[in-house]
């Protein structure tokens, strides 16, 4: 879990920082009009590069390759969570996912790319293990 929370935070925090720095074309406009090309590279590359970092003291039995598939697999399902539930609440027409936190896309907005993480981390467990 810990492993999880820390690669997911890594994506956004970078995605956000690069996005916001170097700019560039948009991911997908219509969806998510602050997503930019430039902040999912960025976003990609912190959250395999701090997956394969703690999968070394976290899971010392998985090997290099394996926990740097694994950090990949992990930040792309996270993306494409985050960007799954932008398009559900775009053709619903919907700013905020719920009243809890308001302004900032609801609570289901904060927690959409750890769902799709947790969901592709559990999968690498039961079909490859750890």
């Amino acid at each position: 879990l810990l492993w999880l929370i820390s690669v997911v935070a890594a994506i956004d925090i970078a995605a956000y920082l690069v996005g916001s720095t170097v700019k560039g074309p948009r991911i997908a406009p219509a969806i998510s009009p602050g997503k930019t090309v430039s902040g999912s590279i960025g976003g990609t590359l912190a959250g395999t590069v701090i997956g394969l970092a703690l999968a070394t003291f976290i899971f010392p039995g998985l090997g290099y390759l394996a926990a740097d598939c694994l950090s990949l697999l992990v930040v792309v399902s996270s993306e494409i969570g985050d960007l799954l539930e932008s398009y559900l609440k775009r053709i619903n027409d919907v700013k905020d996912s719920g009243t809890l936190l308001r302004g900032h896309g609801g609570l289901f907005d904060r927690i959409d790319s750890h769902l799709a993480g947790a969901t592709a981390l559990i999968c690498w467990i039961l079909i490859v293990g750890i």
